[in-house]
């Protein structure tokens, strides 16, 4: 049992390193056009107070006039585009332009724009490029250290305990091992995982965005909607062995014991795909 539980460990650590990773996604975009080159990391978030600042590295062949770099943006898809001069910094080809702050929640689309001694215009993204798109800026509020920390370990205890489950369904599937006994970990599982997705997800949510959910059924967020969608999975799963689960008899429960191994194996592959979904991306039409 002692690989397996490595086997588990090893899974916890990559998980959370690849969901960290598409948690807080920048990008590197560069175009190169009509003289100029344009390179930008794209950014994805602002957290706390103060105006949001946006940084290229611009170059050009010919000189640039004062006014000639833009930042283009709007507060909300459907808001009204406006504009801010992005100014040189220090000597450097580092041009720097801000987003106005907004309330934690609300999101911002911006792009930037050159204009060329010759009157021509170079925008990133570049707008004549097929599926051109602006860059998404999310303003969000900071959360508190002890609730981050404890909604991450309860994510990821709930993972590890299911890969336990994981491993004892093919016991199940062997003959070796009975319903009662491969089940334990999975309440444990489910109360980690309402625990970090819940109470303490709403905190999170709260404090960052303004609002405590935003998934089914007050709204369609994808972070919201995946938790709702493992937790119902797993509950749904234990009330069809809720015979074994209390009684420690699999003939009364409502699926046979090889159903509910295969529904486990389905369960935590569905999970660690779950918890590969970014919370967040860079751009957005």
């Amino acid at each position: 049992m002692k690989w397996k539980l490595g086997i588990a460990f090893v899974v916890v650590f990559l998980l959370f390193a690849l969901s960290k990773g598409s948690t807080h996604r920048r990008q590197v975009m560069v175009v190169e056009k009509l003289g100029a080159r344009v390179v930008h990391v794209t950014t994805s978030e602002w957290i706390g107070a103060g105006d949001a600042p946006v940084k290229a590295i611009i170059t050009t062949t010919s000189p640039l006039y004062p006014g000639s770099i833009k930042l283009y943006y709007k507060i909300g898809k459907k808001g009204n585009l406006s504009w801010a001069p992005m100014e040189r910094v220090a000597a450097s080809d580092t041009f720097s332009g801000f987003v106005p702050h907004q309330e934690k929640g609300q999101r911002a689309y911006y792009y930037l724009q050159v204009e060329t001694p010759q009157g021509q215009v170079v925008t990133l993204p570049d707008a004549q490029a097929p599926g051109s798109k602006s860059f998404l800026l999310k303003f969000k509020g900071a959360v508190h250290p002890f609730v981050t920390i404890g909604h991450v370990l309860c994510m990821f205890a709930a993972v590890f305990i299911l890969l336990v489950a994981f491993f004892y369904s093919f016991d199940i599937l062997g003959g070796r091992r009975p319903v009662h006994q491969a089940l334990k970990p999975i309440p444990w599982a489910l109360l980690f995982l309402f625990i970090g997705g819940f109470p303490l997800g709403w905190i999170m949510a709260a404090q960052t965005f303004g609002t405590p959910w935003s998934g089914f059924p007050f709204g369609w967020d994808i972070t919201d909607n995946k938790t709702l969608l493992a937790f119902g999975y797993w509950f749904v799963l234990l009330i069809l062995v809720y015979r074994s689960l209390f009684q420690k008899d699999s003939t009364r429960d409502l699926i046979r014991p090889k159903a509910f191994a295969w529904l486990t194996i389905l369960g935590t592959l569905l999970t660690l795909w779950i918890y590969l979904i970014p919370h967040s991306v860079t751009l957005s039409g």
